[in-house]
């Protein structure tokens, strides 16, 4: 019985020491007592009676058995690759996060986090931490964002220079030396951000060996002036991957984003749509050469999608058919805006793996029995009078990281599609 209540008293005071949640919050949600003091000289009182039945030796030996649990389970502190940061945790107010074994809960701090750090860098990976220019854009969104501040700094209207070195490293999980001498420190009222406004509109996780996998869909509002001169907003949905690693001392309830990558963008701008075409395209060799997957991908982003139907071919070979497209549409994209004439007759397969199977009904049919996946990330546009310059990041889905990038130019044109690849 004596162990029992000693290593309640133990239990509740790692609990305690190891929750960053103030002790109202913790009794709320452990409601043993209303009265904290009356359970531990309860509990005192209870072990003075076994103690008067107990050898001094006894005594001991329980005493450092419980002693000895009790400080395997809040010894995070001791592992050097956390003792050898540099920071002093005490001072900073941390303590080592517990994890449940219970499964992953997304809490709002690290959901917020993670929602401005897509929004501030779309595909990032930790090694970019040591980029000469993370400071400024971790500065400026998490420490100086008029409209998001990490619950660690909420409160605060000074961070110092060692509090926004830790929440860089809660955030990312590398240790970073800001330039700048030990004594600077920001002031939370010199906050300004964009006016743009994203948010998480759907997720998913999955566990991995050491870390979580989300998928995520964010959407982001941009404010502009339209062609009436006219305050109006348009939306981007974009999906993207996040993996989340444990880092007990993170003030992001825990854990590290290591990399954030986008799979998927849908905007409402067509131009962008349309230049992303324009680069899977030109990725794929462009005109020099022409095949199925070709003709998949236009009818893919310019067609729209269609409940399952399917063909069989002369062979007897049977095709799901997953978007369709006017073959005029088509044809007139191939003739306006690459250059080239092409026609697809009806009952034409243009490829058995990727490509179009053309109907007498009007319209081609988009089937890819490979699988081929594949996505590209527009990472600048350059607009000048008589030419466009687009520049374009590929990407490697299940890497998340960045493969190269590569330019091309787009010409205006008075077509359906606005634009030419040939001057």
């Amino acid at each position: 019985m004596k162990k029992f209540n000693l290593f309640l008293i133990t239990f509740i005071t790692v609990s305690l020491l190891s929750s960053c949640a103030p002790l109202e919050e913790f009794l709320e949600a452990y409601p043993i007592t209303d009265d904290l003091t009356e359970v531990e000289t309860k509990v005192e009182t209870k072990v003075e009676e076994k103690d008067n039945t107990a050898s001094e030796d006894e005594k001991t030996s329980e005493e450092d058995d419980i002693i000895s649990v009790a400080e395997d389970e809040v010894k995070p502190e001791e592992d050097s690759s956390y003792t050898n940061l540099g920071f002093d945790f005490e001072e900073l107010g941390v303590k080592p996060y517990s994890y449940s074994s219970g499964s992953f809960e997304l809490s709002d701090n690290l959901k917020e986090a993670i929602v401005e750090m897509f929004a501030s860098t779309k595909n990032w990976k930790n090694s970019d931490a040591w980029k000469s220019e993370w400071e400024e854009s971790f500065i400026d969104g998490f420490i100086l964002n008029s409209w998001y501040s990490p619950d660690y700094i909420a409160s605060k209207s000074v961070v110092t220079k060692e509090e926004a070195e830790y929440i860089q490293f809660s955030l990312t999980g590398e240790r970073i030396y800001f330039n700048s001498d030990e004594e600077f420190f920001f002031k939370t009222s010199d906050s300004s951000s964009p006016f743009n406004y994203t948010y998480m509109e759907s997720y998913y996780i999955t566990e991995a060996q050491d870390s979580y996998w989300m998928e995520a869909v964010f959407v982001t509002q941009y404010k502009y002036i339209n062609d009436d001169g006219e305050l109006d907003i348009k939306e981007k949905s974009e999906k993207a991957a996040v993996i989340l690693k444990e880092n007990p001392y993170s003030c992001f309830d825990g854990y590290s984003i290591d990399k954030i990558f986008i799979k998927d963008s849908k905007s409402d701008d067509n131009e962008e749509e349309l230049f992303k075409l324009l680069g899977l395209i030109v990725d794929e060799g462009g005109l020099t050469n022409q095949n199925g997957l070709i003709d998949y991908l236009i009818a893919y982003n310019l067609g729209e999608n269609i409940s399952t139907k399917t063909i069989t071919d002369k062979d007897g070979s049977e095709y799901t058919l997953i978007v369709k497209i006017p073959t005029e549409k088509l044809e007139s994209f191939y003739k306006e805006v690459l250059g080239v004439e092409k026609t697809f007759e009806p009952g034409e397969l243009s490829d058995d793996e990727v490509g179009v199977y053309c109907d007498d009904d009007g319209y081609c049919y988009g089937i890819n029995t490979k699988g081929y996946r594949n996505y590209m990330v527009i990472d600048s546009i350059d607009k000048q009078e008589d030419r466009t310059i687009v520049r374009v990041m590929a990407m490697n889905e299940e890497l998340g990281e960045e493969i190269y990038t590569f330019e091309f130019l787009v010409y205006p044109a008075k077509n359906e599609f606005g634009y030419s690849m040939n001057e």
